[in-house]
């Protein structure tokens, strides 16, 4: 066990169970376990405690309620294992001492470092510690014993434990009673020890009662004993009690009292029988207070026949021993006979009690008192007395004696609730008797000299009252109350009513003849004693204040204080008569402050039951408390002031749970008004301007719990709760002050910031506590709850939607604030009459208190801010003075009793000046006229212009100057001049010539003065500009504001400002500049004068239409100033440059300029976000604003593109609005923009822009050219990312474009090639195009190609591929690309470039019909530059015929109207209804039509010679690359025309008829070969030259190829590139090392030189065809010299060119063409019809005719040329016929395959019906004569018509 206890103190138990263990065992073994945890940190602190400390305060029962829980679970535990706890507990016990006589123990040690800092202790005192130390653990002992010792009846233990602890105890009991020792400070500790044991004794007897008894009289007989040894042990069984049950053990005890009688007879010394008679009467009350009747046991009868003689003897005797005598003498009398006890009682009352209570004997005078009034309760509730005649003598006696008529009650100093408790004995069965010969008299003869008789009155009454109500039972005797030593027992509190004592209880109880005369005596008693010792006693009295409770509460004035505190309990039980209920209100409010804190318990406690009781006085119980707080208590008294609010706090609270339970809804004849709900928020209003942060808080806890009272009732109260105000404005008033933080402080808020608005509040007020301790009422106005007191009384808060609760506060602030004043400047001297302070012309030294500071200036703005109506004010009081009350008891000020008091303080300096000029300038508007009319004298002395040569004299009058401006300034920014009438002149609109008079005579005296140094001066600027800017923002938007000054005015106080204004400034000069050009990127700070000037400036300028006409021309200087504010790094300067924009644009709508102005900077970044912002806003708010609608979609286009959020969501707004009103119209043909409104939803921030016009260009499409221009218009000004916002956002527009032709030679203008399949699923068929749209389509988009498409390449390809919608826009294109190559004859490289970027870009969408287009135009030879000629304009070219430029018709609709009007869109919406859908050129006003300038690109002067072959040979030489299948179809076209590109004498064609040579090889040679490809590349690379493959326009399989033979060419070993080499054939070689070279142009041979040999070192043709052969034949599935040999025969024998035929014959012969029956027909055909004619030109044609047919005969086979002659089988006569036949299967067979070949790749000749149409085979079946083309000897050639 030992080890078990020492392991407790070191570690708690384990939580889990041991197996081993039972739970019973666990459960003791935790309890305990934790009992010595506790015990020793008990002891712990005894040991630190000083020596004289006592160990009740820390052990006994009471102090610590878990400690008691653990004594009570020992006292369950003992109830089943009684020995196992007296066993831990004996040996907790045994090891505690053991340890503290160990010296090796830490105990000693601790004790000895307990002692408080100091010396040493000494070895006594050490040992009083240690003594200590052990009386502790005996008293933890004596306590487990106290409560485990009840179960011992239950479960018998062995006697050894008995006799141990009656050892212990009377060991105790025998100790010498040392507690009146002064030297050892363990005396008092023994002696609770000692009695601690007798409790334990008394426990012990109830089941030990024979040992503690042999014991007891074994000690007391012992003679040798001394007195008080055997008086101690006498005393240590005063906590036995006697066993009532059963009769046996009763008897036993009455026995063992009869042997304590006997020792009492027989003992001679005093003191011993004086502790048996105590001991006898400790044992014998309870046993009285239990007989109900009476007890007639003979063993009583005995014991009282034993005592009672010898007691009645001594108590006779007149001397302080015969006191136990007395007791004991009551008490034999209360368990008595009813027989005996008449017979003698009243001889012992008349010859004892009643002597002694009249002798006067102190000592005696208690225990008399006592005893009457046990037998009285004897006599008149257990008996019930006699007959009346006998009772009524008794009682007269008793009555007379203690209740004189005159004179204090006898015995005097006595517990009064002993005289009540008489009483009320007497009035139970003797009502009548009490009321008439007792309250009555006392009521009657009340003197204030001796309150204590009315007190007995009051209580008496009220006691006998509650006893009849609620019919209670017989009294219990009463009992005297002893605490036991282990404590824990607590006296139960008789509760009484508290409910109302009305007329009916009355009556119904028989008290209805008394109770009149007791409210008239209460009330008047009320009355009285409240003026002696109740007002006069109030904290907030100056005899009071600052001085002690027991200084002012004589003995005189505690009776008469008690009485009070008696009077003011009986209420609600008893309403006092002849008194209001206001006034009782009043008087028990005024109490609620008493300076004896009983007495204020006691009054609210009052007011709280009269809430509680009486529904109908609740309003008047909170309006009373909260009118007296008001009224009564001042600033001065904080801590008063708080109690008081707590107080009514509380009601409220109790008045709302009341509410709640009882469910006090609105009566069904209507609704309830609560006026004090009103007068509470007043209250709690005013309170909120003090400066402790903890009156604030419960005045913000009293607003709230108001608020729910309101809820709960439900009256009708019209008025917004202030709470509900308060957390609506809360969140934005703390924003506005942690924005003045520094960051420090911020991060602190958000730590603590909270979202309860009350939570918040309270940081506020803690914010402001913490400013004033640390100094801050030398600038208050920075304080958080003055900014808090501003911002809750705007205009538009509390006074307009709590004016009820306001105007209840407004004169108590008023009143307080002059109080307060009157301590800031000791000359003011507050008055109820409203007294003006006295003048302040002279400077005062005001003795600044940071606390008064504070208050006043929340006093004074709360004063302004809420200032009343005058003309209100007028009505309702009439002619009441200021100061006094009006009819519901509030005081009465008028608005100027405040500003009386303020004005004058603008004369004052420091903070009082700065709080006056802030406070008046938050003045109500509703009483801004009162205001001006108290500062017009003032502002008269402003206004004067008398020069003065003192220079103090004209410094004042500046500095006054400043403050007027200032107080008008606050006051204009306050709304003033907006909200009240006066400010402004009824008939005109303009302001109070007041103001305009104050405004010139200051704008003059500025004008005059130039001193720029003077600081004066420079604050009269700058508030005068701050003050005109103020006056025109708080006047409404509209013709208000515009007349409020004068154009002249404005102008001229525009340019006054603006000569202040540092940055900014204008020049009023005739041009208007800027003075200041460079300041646009000024990055310096501007100062205070120049905001405020600009502000006032815009204020001026947007105050009406601008003050000339040319005010905003283009030119104007007003947009360098705008755009330098929005330019400006300083925020504030960039919001007010938007603002201006913004209500200049409203203000200016007839100004086209502006918006112009204003549209061109949304595009630029540095001001875009600001204009369009201020753009926005103005058609928010002006929806019909005069706008173009083109510009004003694509803004919202590109601002929905916006990388900012906000600006996004504005441009999503306002295309809603731009929707209803442009499209609203369009739309009543039943088309809708639902798909638009979806996309704001469904968009996101990537896509939004372009899904928006996709639904635009769906739903809009007569919008597509105009919006298209616009956008190109743009597109130049932003930046890289907002370029390609445009260029992606204009993608969905060109797939509404269809092209169309501009050929004037065709048929129609309007003849579309395109078809019907196009892919746009909304603009079906053909038909939606124009000359103009075509033209404006394709010159822009070139322009973005050419200069923007290396940047921004994927947008612009997607622009093209938007363009094939439909396929004939593809032909149209490569049209128009080939013209525009031609007119670029300075620089057709340049040109070529990007027509290919384009051709790649439709490859990638319509590759299928990009290839037939080319090889279409790969047919074809006729000049493109015949008939166009190069021209500035766009687009750059123009058709000629006969030297004659030709007009294009205009189309059947394209549009013409006005800019800003979108009629040309309605109309065109409806010529589209009209005509059911049915395909209509889109729109496209000459307004509209913007063509890029393409000079600074390319410069368009020169024709540049090209054929049709030629431009599709170096589109096609790119292309093969991109497109990898399909052209082995088309192999000998292209190898035929790259040979005779070859041969031409134009660089361009040449190379780019190698770089097809080399793409072709590289395609279809090295396709899926990477070993092929790789060496091609290598070889490429070798040659250092430029390589003809494109790899930026490189996809597909040819490119991953080429990728992939670059990524393995540096691993490939030497073996391997070696085996590499063997995979192309020297052929292929030779030709990848002709198409790579380079070098100056020379073509391979002469194409002029029709010989058979070539000259020079060049390449031989017929080796380049053979070498191509071999390298190609492998790919090309078909004889490819055959097909190649048709094809150029073809050309030779039907191209209309003469070169490109000569050419053919050359690569005819190269091919080795052999003679046919077919070729000679053809070739002897094309001579026949060529040698007639006599051109030099067609001679050398002819030549290579004839060379071509004497290479095809050398070529044919013999066999073939000489055929055998067919063996002759008919007769001679057919010999003729068959000659004929031999002949002609060659004729025949020469026109069939002539006819033929004319079907075969011929060279194509431009069609009749579109000069730049697709070619088709020439009509005259090549057999026309050849005849040259009228322009250029080099020009195609084509067939006569014959």
């Amino acid at each position: 066990f030992k080890k078990f206890m020492a392991s407790t103190e070191t570690k708690p138990v384990a939580s889990e169970a041991h197996t081993l263990l039972s739970p019973g065992e666990l459960v003791l073994k935790k309890i305990f376990a934790e009992f010595v945890a506790l015990s020793n940190q008990k002891l712990r602190f005894i040991a630190s405690q000083a020596l004289d400390f006592p160990l009740g305060k820390a052990l006994q029962r009471g102090e610590d309620s878990h400690f008691d829980q653990l004594l009570n679970a020992l006292n369950e535990v003992a109830s089943f294992s009684l020995r196992s706890v007296l066993v831990s507990v004996f040996s907790w016990k045994e090891l505690q001492f053991q340890n503290y006589s160990n010296p090796s123990t830490t105990w000693p040690t601790i004790i000895s470092c307990s002692v408080s800092e100091g010396p040493p202790a000494s070895p006594a005192t050490r040992k009083q510690q240690l003594e200590r130390q052990e009386l502790a653990i005996e008293f933890l002992f004596c306590l487990v014993l106290i409560e485990v010792l009840t179960k011992l009846p239950v479960h018998p233990v062995p006697e050894d434990f008995i006799h141990k602890i009656e050892e212990s105890a009377f060991y105790y009991f025998k100790q010498p009673n040392k507690e009146k020792d002064t030297v050892n400070p363990n005396a008092q500790n023994i002696k609770k020890i000692a009695d601690l044991y007798a409790e334990v004794v008394g426990v012990l007897s109830q089941s030990r009662f024979h040992s503690i008894c042999r014991r007891f009289f074994q000690e007391i007989k012992d003679p040798q004993k001394s007195s008080s040894l055997v008086v101690r042990i006498i005393e240590g069984l005063s906590f036995m009690r006697v066993k009532m049950f059963p009769v046996e053990e009763l008897e036993l005890w009455f026995r063992f009292l009869q042997d304590c009688a006997t020792f009492l007879l027989e003992c001679s010394r005093e003191k011993i029988k004086n502790a048996m008679c105590a001991l006898l009467v400790e044992i014998l009350v309870p046993v009285a207070s239990v007989i109900k009747f009476e007890s007639s046991l003979p063993v009583v009868r005995k014991l009282i026949n034993m005592l009672y003689g010898y007691s009645f003897d001594q108590a006779k005797k007149k001397h302080a021993t015969s006191a136990p005598y007395i007791s004991l003498l009551t008490v034999l009398l209360a368990i008595s006979e009813g027989e005996f006890f008449l017979q003698s009682w009243y001889p012992f009352l008349s010859q004892v009690i009643i002597p002694i209570i009249k002798r006067g004997d102190s000592k005696l005078q208690r225990p008399a008192l006592e005893s009457l009034y046990r037998l009285v309760w004897v006599y008149m509730i257990r008996l019930k007395g006699e007959n009346n005649v006998t009772t009524q003598n008794r009682l007269r006696m008793i009555v007379d004696t203690l209740f004189p008529r005159a004179g204090r009650l006898q015995p005097k100093d006595m517990p009064l609730n002993i005289f009540v408790k008489i009483i009320h004995y007497i009035a139970k069965y003797r009502l009548d008797y009490a009321m008439q010969e007792i309250i009555n008299e006392l009521a009657i003869h009340r003197d204030l000299r001796h309150p204590e008789r009315t007190i007995v009155f009051i209580r008496a009454f009220l006691v006998i009252a509650d006893s009849l109500e609620k019919k209670e039972s017989d009294i219990p005797m009463p009992s005297t109350v002893t605490i036991p030593p282990s404590g824990g027992s607590t006296r139960v509190k008789t509760k009484f009513l508290s409910t109302s004592l009305s007329e009916d209880i009355a009556r119904n109880i028989g008290v209805e003849n008394y109770y009149p005369e007791v409210r008239k005596a209460l009330g008047d008693i009320l009355r009285s004693v409240d003026q002696g010792v109740g007002r006069t006693l109030l904290q907030t009295n100056l005899q009071a204040v600052g001085r002690n409770v027991e200084e002012v509460l004589t003995a005189d004035r505690l009776p008469k204080l008690d009485l009070l505190k008696t009077c003011v309990a009986a209420i609600p039980r008893i309403i006092p008569s002849d008194i209001s209920n206001e006034s009782l209100v009043d008087l028990l409010s005024h109490l609620t402050i008493h300076i004896d804190h009983e007495l204020c318990r006691a009054a609210g406690n009052t007011l709280q039951n009269i809430i509680t009781n009486f529904p109908t006085w609740r309003d008047d119980v909170v309006g009373g408390m909260a009118s007296f707080i008001l009224r009564g208590i001042p600033d001065s008294c904080p801590l008063v002031l708080e109690n008081a609010l707590k107080i009514l706090t509380q009601f409220v609270t109790a008045w709302r749970h009341l509410a709640t339970e009882k469910q006090d809804l609105v009566p069904s004849g209507g609704q309830v008004f609560h006026p004090s709900l009103h007068l509470v928020e007043g209250c709690a209003l005013v309170f909120l301007c003090n400066y402790r942060a903890q009156t604030k808080r419960i005045s913000l806890t009293l607003l709230k719990e108001t608020r729910l009272l309101m809820e709960v009732l439900k009256g009708s109260n019209k008025d917004t709760p202030v709470m509900d105000v308060l957390e609506k404005v809360t969140s934005s008033i703390v924003k506005s002050y942690v924005s003045t933080l520094t960051p420090k402080e911020k991060s602190e808020h958000k730590l603590l910031s909270t979202k309860d608005p009350l939570s918040n509040l309270c940081w506020m007020a803690d914010r402001s506590a913490v400013f004033l301790e640390q100094g801050g009422s030398r600038n208050s106005l920075k304080d958080a709850w003055a900014q808090c007191i501003a911002g809750l009384l705007e205009p538009h808060l509390l006074p307009a939607q709590c004016p009820t609760a306001v105007t209840i506060a407004w004169p108590y602030v008023v009143d307080r604030m002059k109080k307060v004043y009157s301590k800031l400047d000791p000359a003011f001297i507050a008055t109820d009459k409203g007294d003006k302070p006295p003048s302040m012309k002279g400077r005062r030294p005001f003795a600044v208190s940071s606390p008064e500071m504070f208050l006043w200036r929340n006093y004074v703005m709360f004063a302004c801010c809420a200032a009343p109506n005058p003309s209100n004010q007028l009505n309702m009081s009439g002619s009441a003075e200021a100061g006094s009350l009006d009819s519901a008891g509030h005081k009465h000020y008028a608005c100027t009793d405040c500003f009386s008091a303020v004005v004058p303080l603008l004369r004052s300096e420091g903070e009082i000046l700065e709080v006056a000029i802030t406070s008046l300038g938050l003045v109500h508007p509703v009483a801004f006229g009162a205001l001006v009319e108290e500062l017009k004298p003032l502002i008269h002395e402003a206004m004067d212009v008398k020069k003065t040569a003192q220079i103090q004299k004209k410094r004042r009058r500046e500095i006054f100057r400043v403050q007027i401006t200032r107080v008008f300034e606050l006051t204009a920014e306050h709304g003033c001049f907006r909200m009240n009438t006066s400010a402004r002149t009824e008939t005109t609109g303009q302001i109070s010539p007041v103001f305009s008079e104050l405004i010139e005579s200051i704008k003059t005296n500025l004008e005059t003065e130039s001193d720029s140094v003077n600081t004066t001066l420079q604050e009269l600027r700058l508030h005068l500009a701050a003050f005109i800017a103020n006056v025109i923002n708080s006047i409404p938007k509209g013709v208000e504001r515009m007349k409020l000054f004068t154009p002249e005015l404005r102008y001229s106080l525009f340019y006054l400002f603006s000569s202040w204004c540092e940055l900014f400034g204008i020049s009023s000069s005739s041009n208007g500049s800027v003075e200041q050009d460079s300041r646009s990127g000024h990055n310096g700070r501007i100062s205070p004068l120049g905001i405020s000037c600009l502000e006032a400036m815009s204020a001026l300028i947007c105050a009406g239409p601008i003050f000339h006409n040319k005010g905003l021309d283009p030119q104007s200087s007003i947009y360098t100033w705008l755009e330098n504010m929005l330019i400006c790094p300083d925020t504030r300067v960039q919001s007010l440059g938007q603002r201006t924009v913004q209500m200049l644009l409203m203000v200016n709508s007839n100004t086209p300029c502006l918006i112009n102005w204003v549209v061109d900077r949304c595009i630029q970044t540095r001001v875009s976000h600001l204009c369009f912002h201020a753009l926005s806003k103005t058609l928010v708010e002006m929806p019909t604003y005069p706008c173009d609608m083109v510009t004003m979609l694509h803004v919202v286009l590109y601002k929905t593109a916006d990388t900012d959020v906000a600006t996004r969501q504005r441009a999503t707004n306002l295309l809603q609005i731009l929707d209803r009103r442009f499209f609203s119209s369009m739309d009543s043909h039943g088309d809708t923009h639902s798909e638009l409104f979806a996309s704001l939803v469904a968009g996101t921030f990537s896509k939004l822009h372009v899904r928006l016009s996709q639904q635009l260009a769906r739903s809009n499409p007569e919008l597509t050219l105009p919006m298209f221009s616009e956008m190109v218009y743009r597109f130049t000004l932003p930046n890289h990312s907002a370029q390609r916002n445009i260029l992606q956002y204009m993608v969905p527009w060109l797939k509404n474009v269809e092209l169309v032709e501009d050929n004037p030679s065709s048929h129609s203008v309007y003849k579309l090639n395109g078809d019907a399949n196009c892919s746009n699923s909304y603009l079906k068929g053909s038909g939606w195009g124009s000359v103009e749209g075509t033209r404006l389509i394709l010159h822009n988009l070139l322009f973005i190609t050419t200069k923007y498409g290396e940047e921004y390449w994927n947008e612009v390809e997607s622009l093209w591929s938007a363009l094939c919608t439909w396929p004939s826009n593809i032909r149209v294109t490569l049209n128009y690309l080939a013209r525009l190559t031609c007119v670029s004859g300075t620089n057709p490289n340049f040109m070529l470039q990007q027509v290919k970027k384009i051709v790649v870009c439709f490859s990638k969408v319509e590759p299928a019909r990009v290839v037939s287009e080319l090889i279409r135009d790969l047919q074809a030879v006729e000049l493109i530059s015949s008939d166009i000629q190069p021209m500035d304009t766009p687009p750059h070219y123009q058709y000629h015929r006969g030297g004659v430029s030709v007009v294009l018709p205009s189309a059947d609709y394209v549009g013409n109207s006005k800019r800003g009007s979108e009629g040309w869109a309605v109309s065109w919406r409806t010529q589209f209804y009209d005509r059911q859908g049915q395909p209509l050129s889109l729109p496209i006003p000459v307004s509209k039509q913007f063509f890029a300038n393409f000079e600074e690109i390319c410069k368009f002067k020169q024709l540049f010679p090209l054929h049709k072959c030629n431009f599709a040979l170096t589109l096609l030489s790119e292309l093969v690359l991109d497109i990898q299948d399909g052209w082995t179809s088309h192999l000998p076209l292209l190898l035929h025309v790259m040979i005779l590109g070859l041969d031409l004498n134009k660089p361009i064609v040449f190379e780019h008829s190698k770089r097809l040579l080399g793409n072709l090889l590289f395609v279809l040679i090295c396709h899926n070969n990477a070993q092929a490809a790789s060496q091609v590349r290598m070889m490429q690379q070798s040659l250092s030259c430029h390589s003809p493959l494109p790899l930026g326009y490189v996809e597909g399989e040819a490119g991953h190829m080429m990728e992939k033979a670059e990524s393995q060419e540096s691993l490939l070993s030497d073996s391997v590139r070696c085996a590499q080499e063997q995979v192309l054939s020297t052929e292929a070689k030779e030709l990848v090392e002709f198409a790579s070279s380079s070098g100056p142009y020379r073509p391979p041979w002469p194409y002029s030189e029709l010989s058979g040999t070539l000259s020079g070192k060049v390449l031989d043709l017929s080796t380049l065809v053979n070498k191509i052969l071999k390298v190609f034949q492998s790919v090309y599935h078909n004889p490819l010299k055959e097909h190649w040999a048709r094809i150029a025969l073809q050309w030779a024998i039907t191209c209309s060119s003469h070169q490109y035929a000569s050419q053919s014959f050359q690569v005819c012969r190269a091919l080795e063409l052999p003679l046919s029956s077919e070729i000679l027909s053809g070739i002897i055909t094309r001579l026949a019809e060529v040698s007639s004619e006599h051109i030099d030109d067609l001679r050398k044609y002819v030549l290579e005719i004839v060379l071509t047919l004497e290479a095809a005969i050398d070529c044919t086979p013999s066999d073939v040329l000489n055929p055998a002659p067919p063996p002759l089988t008919s007769a001679s006569a057919d010999q003729g016929s068959r000659r004929c036949s031999d002949l002609t299967p060659l004729a025949s067979g020469c026109t069939d395959s002539a006819q033929q070949l004319s079907q075969q790749s011929a060279p194509m000749v431009p069609s009749q019906s579109s000069g730049l149409g697709p070619m088709v085979p020439s009509q005259s079946s090549g057999l026309g004569p050849m005849v040259p083309s009228q322009s250029s000897g080099l020009g195609p050639m084509v067939p006569s018509q014959s």
